[in-house]
């Protein structure tokens, strides 16, 4: 299992990311707080789109 398939499983079905999650259930508790439980996933997407581009020769703008 890759690292980005195990944080999408942590997703509720609305994809949407609580501010904590049960030690071993993985229940959603708590709020959910958009801005920042989203930027990380994005962030990391954008980065390993940038490298497999910069590999290819390729340049992407952010």
């Amino acid at each position: 299992m890759t690292s980005s398939n195990a944080c999408s499983d942590c997703a509720n079905d609305l994809g949407l990311y609580a501010e904590q999650l049960g030690p071993e259930s993985l229940e959603t508790l708590g709020n959910f707080p958009q801005a920042f439980s989203h930027s990380g996933p994005i962030t990391a997407a954008l980065a390993i789109e940038q490298g497999l581009r910069s590999r290819r020769g390729q340049q992407i703008s952010i």
